[in-house]
């Protein structure tokens, strides 16, 4: 009896997991490729024991679209993250710029790991998908729920905030206008 429900647990909890897919990033991704064309590797960190990556898709919709590679970095809820193993880790990964995911139970808005990762921001770009990651230190953040391109108000330098604000600009125009900033 046991070996039976201990399956159907399993795929309950899998089913009832966050599946986060690669198009829902996709503006995001294309804000990264437009304003920082020299970027070449994003990562990605979430709650490996809760959230469900399409990985395969995530990676070849970021390569084929964008041109990105994208690194998944799972942590869990034990891991003793700190800056300097958070640095370190970017660095030996040579990460040059961070996409934080929407509703992942672990790293998240004002959750110790959330912040941690999202401070990156004083070093390297770091997007999102949700507005709230933007006092948290995102640089950007397009989605959904944002009602177009959001860009943090003060950023590591003014050629940076110039031009996210003229992709603010491109991004706030309906999708039949610019197709392109609409993928």
């Amino acid at each position: 009896m046991m070996s039976i429900r201990r399956p159907a647990l399993v795929l309950a909890c899998l089913a009832l997991a966050p599946t986060l897919r690669a198009g829902d990033y996709d503006q995001a991704l294309s804000v990264l490729s437009k304003a920082f064309p020299e970027i070449r590797s994003v990562a990605v960190f979430y709650d490996g024991s809760s959230t469900l990556l399409n990985f395969l898709e995530f990676e070849t919709s970021a390569y084929k679209e964008f041109r990105l590679g994208i690194k998944l970095f799972p942590l869990e809820a034990k891991d003793r993250l700190t800056p300097e193993k958070l640095r370190l880790l970017c660095t030996q990964h040579r990460v040059q710029a961070i996409l934080l995911l929407d509703g992942d139970p672990l790293v998240r808005p004002s959750s110790p790991f959330g912040r941690l990762i999202a401070s990156q921001g004083s070093r390297i770009p770091v997007a999102a998908v949700r507005e709230e990651w933007l006092k948290e230190g995102a640089w950007f953040a397009i989605g959904p729920s944002t009602g177009g391109l959001k860009v943090r108000p003060k950023l590591p330098n003014r050629k940076v905030q110039d031009t996210l604000k003229e992709l603010e600009a491109e991004f706030a125009k309906p999708p039949s206008a610019n197709p392109s900033a609409h993928p």
